[in-house]
């Protein structure tokens, strides 16, 4: 079996992530983050269900997912995934598009499929993320990822519009905020029942339509986002599991590893050393 090698760093001048995954046997459930991910397939090939849609990916493929879009991956047997990867903030991408943010991510751009097939940036995007992975403090790094981005979106993005506040989603929002606002507490659907004023099954169903993923898994993610705000501050792992809502520590660190691809431990030393 092929070994697999994971690697994910902090760039601090440039505010975001830069992960390597290489050899990837297994996929990623269904989950979102509060930050774009922009990646490069460099090898492998399988399949993505973004928003309840389903997108096949090989290499050679940029791969885009919005804050908050949920998303699972899932490799074809016996093709191991090989994959670089920029975690964004929305406020730090709008930025870099000159488009500004107000808060909610809404001025930040729009991709219109998840799966960029014969992107004339995969080639700048993987001599950049060379740079940033190696860490090497090559002169001029930040603005050729700054250039690539850029470049990305000139040429498969579009300024986010304002959605419609439709009584579904409303509904669903006022969910969200209040899973948001009491992640570290024992949210139950009896609860979310009463926030959307619908019974159990229409919500669900509603919930999951409406964000592709349900609100138990949404509530997970939550958790998640979170663990990793306290981790980065220097929260000691053992003590995050319990200040987010996981009450047992051992499904914490399966579960965030599942999600974010390393342990607890291995994700806080990133930001230890630099």
């Amino acid at each position: 079996m092929r070994p697999q090698r994971r690697a994910v760093r902090f760039d601090r001048d440039l505010g975001l992530e830069v992960c390597l995954f290489d050899g990837l046997s297994r996929g990623f459930p269904s989950h979102f983050h509060d930050y774009y991910v922009i990646g490069l397939v460099e090898s492998g090939h399988g399949s993505l269900k973004v928003g309840g849609h389903k997108r096949e990916y090989a290499g050679g493929d940029i791969l885009v997912f919005h804050p908050m879009e949920s998303h699972a991956c899932e490799q074809t047997a016996g093709s191991p995934l090989t994959f670089r990867s920029f975690n964004i903030r929305p406020g730090a991408m709008a930025e870099v598009v000159g488009g500004g943010d107000d808060g909610t991510g809404r001025a930040a751009p729009r991709f219109d499929t998840p799966v960029l097939r014969c992107s004339p940036q995969a080639d700048r995007m993987r001599l950049v993320h060379e740079e940033l992975i190696r860490d090497d403090g090559e002169c001029g790094r930040t603005d050729r990822f700054r250039e690539f981005l850029r470049l990305l979106c000139r040429d498969h993005a579009r300024p986010a519009g304002r959605d419609d506040a439709a009584a579904t989603a409303a509904m669903v929002e006022a969910v969200c905020r209040y899973i948001e606002e009491r992640y570290a507490d024992r949210v139950t659907l009896d609860d979310l029942e009463a926030i959307a004023h619908v019974n159990k099954f229409t919500l669900v169903r509603a919930f999951t339509r409406w964000k592709g993923i349900t609100p138990y898994r949404y509530l997970e993610a939550v958790r998640i986002g979170r663990a990793r705000e306290l981790l980065e501050q220097g929260v000691e792992p053992v003590a995050v599991a319990g200040r987010v809502g996981f009450s047992d520590q051992s499904h914490f660190g399966r579960f965030f590893k599942l999600l974010i691809g390393v342990n607890p431990g291995e994700y806080q030393a990133i930001f230890r050393n630099g």
